[in-house]
């Protein structure tokens, strides 16, 4: 960077650099009369001074440049506040400024709180010492003025988070009058691994180093200027120094700051805002269509499902979120998808609403806003058409495929409620049994109205399990769906259903002629297809040698058996000894059997309970509890604790749930690849979306209900990695460009709506509508159109796909509804900043946000320079009052005419 900053500065600072609209040699405000002599002797001197100014701002800039080097990819700390107190970090007016010392180890620390001879320190920080009690060192000492930390690669093996280790302790459910034994997750931390620090108040500036580049700048820096030259002397002016500003106009509280604001307000032609709510909106939609603007009966149910948006870290807008929400939200979407392309959807006898909550991180805005808005009755939906509450938590790190059913002990006392619990439990039950890797479900959306026009690949529905999949089925053994082949393999499509025939093909010689097992009850082999967990073993497959025969699931050099391979072929060279019950087809060249799933493709979702009374974990769903007893289930990946060791820490990314890509793949290719992860979170849309179609009343077809892969491997690639990407910019209007860009993150803010806000209302509608034969100004002025029904549907007018090879796009209208409802706390709609009963969360405004690093001359230099100018100041005002009292000697002014007589 400084190699870039550095010969831009000396070129616009060179020689013959003129200032535009002077000419060349001439001062501005000097002018000569015909002879050639000034005009006025005395403005010499202000002809001088003015020259002096112009030269002057023609290079202030540049030696601006010369001086500082500006570090661009940071994130601040910046302060938040709430009713009763503030959070967060600042600097003063002006930025604070300290010599730089980089810590690396723990012991690093000494020389910058006891032993450092020029305080105060700028602490460069290594990103595995970030932690509170760093902090808490650095906060109690007068001899730090600020901190940078360079992002830890890879993440602390031993987890982060620095968020509370009870989240949103207080605005849930629990409390000294609704389960006192739960209230402040009393025998249940939820996340212990928290330390804290983003709700604790630090009284100067904290910067992340987002660019590598930048973080190995500033240590050259150190070293070639900070490390003394020998041990134990101080190290020789001028140091490397760094300034960080960011001073926050907002202070003490949420009720302060607002009420200072409201005042400003009041009596200010231009008010002075210092902070601003967090605020931004709920993406909803539902399975059949809702009038906006009516509202249900109360014989009509709905069953909800619900999961949030938002995520939070330490440093601001540095949100990535995957486990905490990214892989819950792309989990419903999928879910949703599934469910809006069953056969009967439209027609079921409860409605399913799809709710994707914004703000839960901050004492859960998005949900207490809208369970407001239900009983002000602002919202369609009312708290009674509620039938079913389904929650999807933290689903993104299962252990053995294990997915836990929470639920609230407290309301399940009522009767009522248990038995619509149970009922609820045991559809999930229900659904999650024979939920395994299948194929790609189709997509029932826009794209695929145009797919002779996009590279996009759409699927269709395989054919229902053969007779004697589901006789397997009956007897309690799950048999898995055909799953994408693996490299090499050849992928076979599932057969439609035929008659379970008692031969199995086993001679790779001769495929047309059988052989029948004589010994046809002796299971020799061991195969454990029942046992949720363990893959279908083949002990002795590696010995045909064949590679056509190293199925997927039985054990090859990269997948080793659970078994000892033990030579059975060699003692039965005639035949195999198989149950007479044709568990398995040998051979993936006979059509009529579907290949084995692969050694790394997901398994089957397991749902279990907790084994003791254990309150719900932090959760949307403890919202509506507040207000009414609803029967509901929060789904999660764990059992107590989170599994989540970088729970709202910057860490929690791609790489914390698992997406790995094969090295030399481009950002296109990536797009598409279907990743472990994506295998796994679509099993669980495709629980969610089978339970969702049983509850809302659906009675056969379930088995039919089937997320797509490629869609969550897409959503995880948009969400976590890029939304910058050909399908993202296939699903936007032409005026939302600018909400793209790589590494999206997803805190709530205070502007809305978000660009993840934005692009979830996309892509949720291309999901889940379809495509309006309406032209350009229709599509965007639907209510002049006959027969668009704009009460029940939104009208979207997008910029499609690319047209084959060329660069020019194929829009198209969509139509959905989806739509969106604010998630402002309830306590700013009242004025009740001080209420503890919603969320008062709010973010304080400033006005700069920078960090520079230069370098600093001693103290006596600096009394010295200024020493200096001040000298040649009085020296030249003395210059002055002598040139113009000898004014007439120096310039051969004439004296003045005397009268002339006639």
């Amino acid at each position: 960077m400084a190699e870039e900053e550095r010969p831009r500065a000396a070129m616009a600072a060179g020689p013959g650099r003129d200032c535009p609209g002077m000419a060349p040699g001439m001062a501005p405000g000097i002018s000569r009369n015909s002879t050639g002599t000034l005009r006025n002797p005395l403005g010499v001197l202000r002809a001088l001074l003015v020259a002096a100014l112009a030269a002057g701002s023609c290079q202030g800039n540049s030696v601006h440049r010369k001086i500082y080097i500006a570090l661009n990819h940071t994130a601040p700390c910046v302060r938040l506040l709430n009713a009763t107190h503030q959070i967060g970090c600042q600097s003063s007016l002006s930025g604070d400024t300290g010599v730089i010392h980089v810590v690396e180890q723990e012991q690093d620390l000494e020389w910058a709180l006891s032993k450092g001879p020029h305080p105060p320190y700028m602490i460069l920080l290594d990103g595995s010492l970030f932690s509170r009690e760093v902090l808490m060192k650095l906060k109690g000492t007068s001899r730090i003025s600020g901190l940078a930390v360079a992002a830890a690669s890879p993440a602390p093996s031993q987890g982060f988070s620095p968020g509370l280790k009870c989240p949103n302790d207080g605005f849930g459910v629990y409390s000294d009058t609704y389960g006192p034994q739960f209230a402040h997750c009393n025998g249940s931390e939820w996340n212990p691994g928290g330390s804290g620090v983003s709700y604790e108040d630090f009284p100067f500036p904290i910067f992340l180093l987002q660019d590598a580049n930048e973080t190995q700048l500033i240590k050259e820096c150190f070293r070639a200027h900070n490390v003394p030259s020998s041990p134990g002397s101080p190290p020789q002016f001028p140091l490397c120094a760094m300034q960080l500003q960011s001073h926050m106009h907002a202070a003490a509280s949420t009720v302060t700051c607002m009420r200072r604001s409201s005042l400003q307000s009041a009596f200010s032609i231009n008010p002075e805002i210092v902070c601003d709510p967090l605020l931004d909106f709920n993406v909803w939609s539902s399975l059949q269509p809702i009038n906006a603007s009516g509202r249900l009966q109360p014989e009509q149910q709905v069953v909800l499902a619900a999961t949030r948006v938002d995520s939070h870290s330490f440093f601001w807008n540095v949100a990535p979120g995957a486990e905490a929400a990214v892989g819950s939200f792309v989990a419903l979407l999928a879910a949703a998808q599934a469910l809006h392309g069953a056969p009967g959807a439209q027609s079921l006898p409860r409605n399913v609403l799809f709710v994707f909550f914004q703000g839960e991180t901050f004492d859960y805005i998005g949900s207490s806003r809208l369970v407001f808005d239900m009983e002000q009755e602002k919202f369609p939906v009312r708290l009674e058409n509620i039938g079913a509450f389904l929650e999807l938590g933290q689903v993104s790190l299962r252990n053995n495929s294990v997915l836990w059913m929470h639920t609230d002990p407290v309301s399940r006392r009522n009767e009522s409620v248990e038995s619509q619990v149970r009922a609820l439990l045991a559809a999930l039950r229900s659904s999650s049994s024979g939920v395994s890797p299948h194929p790609s479900a189709p997509q029932h959306s826009w794209h695929s109205h145009h797919s002779q026009h996009s590279h996009y690949s759409h699927y269709s529905h395989y054919s229902r399990l053969s007779c004697h999949s589901r006789c397997l089925s009956r007897c309690g053994i799950s048999w898995p769906r055909s799953a994408a082949p693996a490299p090499g393999f050849p992928h076979i499509p599932e057969p439609p259903a035929i008659p379970a025939i008692p031969i199995i093909p086993i001679i790779p010689g001769i495929p047309g002629i059988p052989v029948i097992p004589i010994i046809p009850i002796i299971p020799i082999i061991p195969i454990i297809p029942a046992i949720p967990g363990i893959p279908a073993v083949f002990p002795g497959a590696e010995l045909l040698g064949s590679p056509q025969l190293q199925l997927r699931g039985f054990p090859t050099s990269q997948n080793p058996p659970l078994f000892p391979a033990f030579p059975l072929f060699l003692a039965f060279p005639a035949f195999l000894l198989f149950p007479a019950f044709p568990l398995f087809p040998i051979f993936p060249s006979f059509p009529p059997f579907p290949p084995f799933p692969g050694p790394n493709l997901p398994r089957r979702v397991s749902l279990q309970e907790p084994g003791v009374s254990q309150p719900l974990p932090p959760s949307s769903f403890q919202r509506f509890l507040r207000s009414r007893s609803i029967p509901g289930v929060v789904l999660s990946d764990h059992r107590a604790e989170f599994r989540n060791r970088y729970f709202q820490s910057i860490y929690d990314t791609a790489e914390n749930i698992g997406m790995h890509y094969p090295e030399g793949m481009s950002p296109e290719e990536q797009l598409d690849f279907v990743t472990d992860t994506a295998k796994a979170l679509a099993e669980v849309a495709t629980l969610l979306a089978r339970a969702l179609f049983s509850l809302a009343g659906g009675k056969t077809g379930t088995e039919n209900i089937r997320a797509d892969p490629k869609t969550v491997t897409r959503l995880l690639f948009g969400f976590l990695l890029n939304s910058n990407n050909s399908w993202f910019q296939s699903l936007i209007k032409p005026d939302q460009k600018g909400i793209l860009g790589p590494f999206p993150q997803h805190y709530v803010a205070v502007s809305s709506p978000t660009n993840t806000t934005q692009l979830l209302q996309a892509v949720l509608g291309n999901l889940t509508g379809s495509s309006a034969n309406l032209s350009r100004e229709q599509c965007q002025s639907p209510g002049k159109t006959p027969g668009t029904l704009p009460e029940l549907y939104e009208y979207w007018w997008v910029q499609g796909p690319l047209d084959g090879n060329s660069s020019s796009r194929i829009p198209g209208c969509v139509r959905s509804g989806v739509r969106l409802s604010p998630a402002l706390s309830p306590a700013f709609e009242l004025l009740r900043w001080d209420s503890r009963e919603f969320s008062t969360w709010t973010e304080s405004r400033w006005k700069d946000i920078r960090a520079r690093i230069f370098l600093v001359a001693s103290r006596e230099l600096e009394l010295l320079t200024l020493a200096l100018g001040v000298l040649v100041l009085l020296l030249s005002l003395l210059c002055t009052f002598l040139i113009n009292s000898k004014a007439s000697l120096l310039f051969g002014i004439p004296a003045p005419p005397g009268s002339s007589g006639y």
